[in-house]
């Protein structure tokens, strides 16, 4: 009976978040929808004080590092966004292991990132480790492979890698389903 007990709570702190940040988290997303990015942004960082309170396998915790990413992406403001793509992997890969799917959306997010920034280098081991762990848990034809791939020739052409970039764009045409 504790056990069931133990595992309602914990379901309602997941998925009915209660408290301040279920009130902040929920007002950033609203903004975020309405493409209010300056209050989403407020609202996020309030929500991150409170989630930064929580253990640091709360999920709430990535979910909000992840909103305010994503809320600099959308400004383009991708040196802000660095960061907290930075920390949602540090997170993942401590609290889901290295070959998550979760690890692999967010390598590929901070890889899109450094992409954008030009930041090569940097961008190119972490498109290859989601390329890996994607395939091998969804298949060579899974979209989010296809994804990852689009992404990387971008890089690769961006990097004067022609040949590789048409290969990998031609894997992930063929591989592509249409909508």
């Amino acid at each position: 009976m504790v056990a069931v007990v133990g595992s309602l709570l914990y379901l309602k702190t997941m998925f009915f978040p209660d408290g301040n940040w279920g009130k902040y988290h929920d007002a950033g997303w609203a903004a975020f929808k309405e493409k209010n990015f300056v209050e989403a942004e407020k609202q996020f960082f309030d929500a991150l004080k409170e989630a930064e309170r929580f253990s640091n396998d709360d999920p709430r915790l990535r979910l909000t590092l992840n909103h305010l990413a994503e809320t600099y992406r959308e400004q383009e403001k991708y040196s802000e966004a660095e960061p907290f793509y930075r920390r949602v992997l540090e997170r993942d890969e401590r609290v889901l292991g290295p070959e998550h799917p979760n690890v692999a959306a967010s390598l590929n997010n901070l890889a899109n990132n450094y992409r954008i920034l030009g930041k090569h280098a940097e961008a190119e081991p972490l498109y290859k480790r989601a390329l890996a762990i994607w395939v091998k848990i969804l298949g060579p034809e899974h979209p989010l492979v296809v994804h990852i791939q689009e992404g990387y020739a971008d890089l690769l052409r961006k990097t004067d890698r022609v040949e590789e970039a048409e290969k990998l764009e031609a894997h992930a045409k063929m591989n592509q389903v249409d909508p």
